[in-house]
């Protein structure tokens, strides 16, 4: 970090240091220029302090005198020759006085002749003289010095100047430029539209942040803080852990930054914002990880968030409507598909059953036995429905009216503590069907009028439609019980193969022909959903992996008779005792007043069903319980034929009016 800030700013720092070399040579400078003049004034010192002692009071005739005149004579002689002195207790490093007076000349040997000839008042003004010479040589080098140390500092100074202002003057210039950055850099993320930020690697939010994350986030301060424990108010801990572990591997040098792209956990992701008025408002937010490299090092990574919420409801606005425009296409092959006279008969029965279900649903009696007896009555009613949606290949229909099951056993399972609010679900189920028979109502006018074009988009599909329906009309209610028969079977996994006989239902009175068609699309769907082992069972079995079903319709002049015969696994009496009491239809002690011979009359019993988990086909054990309640309300019987393993036959007989 530190060389790298080095290289970053190296022409301050050439700079700096040529100032440092600078000041360091000025103050070696000055110290020598010092160090001399001190030097020169100690020897001008002393040696002025030994002219001083020059005076026409020194004697040769004294003794002492004369010993402190030889002395000093001695002392001037070492000043002559450039000797160590020892003045008052110091040595003094000497030069020749000539050198120092240079190049004036020096009257010190003169003033050495006339001590020595005795002549001390001559040698008085001698040394009077020699000292105005040394005090004017002395002055004349420390003002030498001075200017040398002015000069210095003035280099110095010029030096500093010289180096100094370019680099103020570029550090201005890059200043300005990065206040320009600074100014874009912040007009940038002022406008972009995502939110941008850094992310150390410690996972802390950086401090440059564009202002489109307050908006995005609904916050009136910027993000701070870590990561995670951010986005931890908006996702679950689930999607937390794995950002971590994503994060991780993408600051992983090993990791390539494009493999694991896909990896995102917060691609997208649904999060819950607060309004002001404190309601919560979902939104869709796509974060994108990248990383800043720097000299091939992973530094930070980027973070960009993205409003996504207006192009996912976009598309899948798009994908319903698309949905809506398959299912409507769907409804409309189906339409074309089945006799216009059959249709007609399931609308006026539909129409029938749904307002039959309102009036008892409004009827009086909200108490529990009275909400469960008329949650019975619906939901043979809407079996019904069901059976003959299914036959005609109106599976929409049919899935509405399952889950309209779905929700009666919910109520029925709650019989303690059932209300009339237990049965809103079940009414918002019965409304979907009513809308759904409106639209399938209106198709079918809009087919009568001709309006095939609005309906179908393209020639292709209108071929196709024609094409079903061209092979609809030659084939009456045959063909749709051959259509239930492969949907049913499909739907569970199984094979089937049905022959009809005598089925045409426009032969028969209008009052019977609804009946006959509800009887026979459940004991047919019966037939495939109980009788009928897996493909691969039947052939251990010794049979084809398909079951064989036969139905036929026969008239005599009292009655109508119905067939329906299989080669599936028939009854078992014993295994329809022991789930009747498993299901608590009965109680173990009475088994010894029943007859097992007549035990397959159980599976006529409302909620008897020999499956453990109700499917769309069966399972709720309403499908026989309500073709035995048709039957005896025209005033038929039903019996039953079966064989353990082999097979089973159902003969429904509806007397002539």
């Amino acid at each position: 970090m530190g060389l790298s800030n080095i290289m970053r700013f190296k022409g301050l720092t050439f700079a700096t240091l040529g100032l440092v070399v600078v000041f360091l040579v000025y103050l070696a400078l000055n110290l020598l220029l010092n160090a001399k003049a001190e030097r020169d004034l100690r020897y001008t010192t002393s040696i002025i302090q030994l002219l001083d002692r020059v005076s026409p009071s020194l004697s040769s005739s004294e003794t002492q005198s004369s010993s402190e005149t030889q002395n000093l004579i001695s002392s001037l002689e070492g000043f002559k020759t450039g000797q160590s002195l020892r003045v008052s207790g110091e040595t003094i490093s000497t030069h020749t006085l000539s050198k120092f007076l240079a190049p004036q000349e020096s009257t010190l040997d003169l003033l050495v002749t006339q001590m020595r000839a005795g002549d001390f008042n001559a040698s008085t003004e001698t040394a009077g003289g020699l000292i105005k010479s040394i005090d004017r040589r002395l002055s004349k080098k420390l003002k030498l010095t001075r200017y040398l140390q002015v000069a210095a500092g003035m280099i110095a100074i010029g030096f500093y100047l010289l180096v100094i202002i370019p680099m103020i003057m570029r550090l201005s210039e890059n200043q300005d430029a990065e206040v320009k950055v600074v100014d874009e850099t912040k007009g940038i993320m002022s406008t972009v539209s995502e939110g941008l930020f850094l992310l150390d690697h410690d996972y802390q939010i950086g401090l440059e942040q564009s202002a489109s994350l307050k908006k995005i986030f609904k916050l009136d301060r910027d993000l701070e803080g870590d990561f995670f424990d951010f986005i931890s108010n908006y996702v679950s801990q689930h999607t937390v852990q794995t950002a971590k572990e994503f994060l991780g591997l993408l600051y992983g040098d090993r990791v390539k930054e494009k493999l694991i792209k896909d990896l995102n956990p917060l691609n997208e992701v649904e999060i819950n914002l607060v309004r002001r008025d404190g309601s919560y408002e979902s939104r869709y937010l796509d974060f994108q990880f990248n990383r800043v490299m720097e000299e091939d090092k992973l530094k930070q990574i980027l973070v960009s968030v993205t409003d996504e919420t207006r192009r996912v409801l976009l598309e899948r606005e798009l994908a319903e409507t698309k949905e809506e425009q398959e299912a409507q296409m769907d409804l409309l092959l189906r339409i074309l598909k089945v006799d216009q006279a059959q249709l007609r008969t399931f609308f006026l029965a539909a129409n029938s059953d749904l307002n039959s279900i309102n009036s008892k649903l409004e009827a009086r009696g909200h108490g529990s036995l009275e909400i469960q007896s008329k949650v019975a009555d619906i939901a043979k009613t809407v079996h019904k429905l069901k059976g003959d949606a299914a036959a005609l290949g109106l599976h929409n229909f049919e899935f509405i009216a399952h889950a309209l099951e779905e929700e009666l056993v919910l109520v029925k399972n709650n019989a303690d503590k059932v209300s009339g609010k237990a049965l809103l679900p079940a009414i918002t189920k019965i409304k979907d069907l009513f809308s759904e028979l409106e639209q399938m109502e209106n198709l079918v006018e809009k087919l009568s009028q001709g309006q095939t074009q609005s309906l179908v988009d393209g020639a292709d599909s209108i071929e196709a439609t024609s094409a079903v329906a061209e092979d609809a009309n030659a084939s009456g209610f045959a063909h749709l019980l051959q259509d239930l028969s492969r949907t049913v079977s499909k739907r569970n996994n199984k094979r089937a193969h049905l022959e009809v006989h005598g089925l045409e239902l426009t032969e028969l009175p209008d009052e019977l022909q609804e009946t006959i068609q509800s009887v026979a699309v459940q004991l047919v769907r019966n037939s495939i959903v109980h009788g009928s082992l897996m493909p691969d069972q039947r052939l251990k079995a010794g049979k084809t992996d398909y079951i064989n079903i036969t139905t036929s319709l026969n008239e005599t002049d009292q009655a109508y008779t119905l067939h329906v015969r299989d080669d599936g696994e028939g009854l078992d009496n014993q295994a329809i005792l022991d789930r009747a009491i498993e299901i608590g239809m009965l109680k173990p002690e009475q088994l010894d007043r029943i007859d097992v011979k007549t035990a397959f009359k159980l599976i006529f019993h409302p909620n008897f069903s020999q499956l453990s988990e109700a499917t769309l086909d069966g399972g709720r054990g309403v499908g026989l319980s309500l073709v035995h309640t048709m039957v005896k309300e025209l005033g038929g019987a039903i019996s039953v034929q079966h064989k353990l393993g082999r097979f089973s036959q159902f003969k429904v007989s509806i007397p002539k009016a």
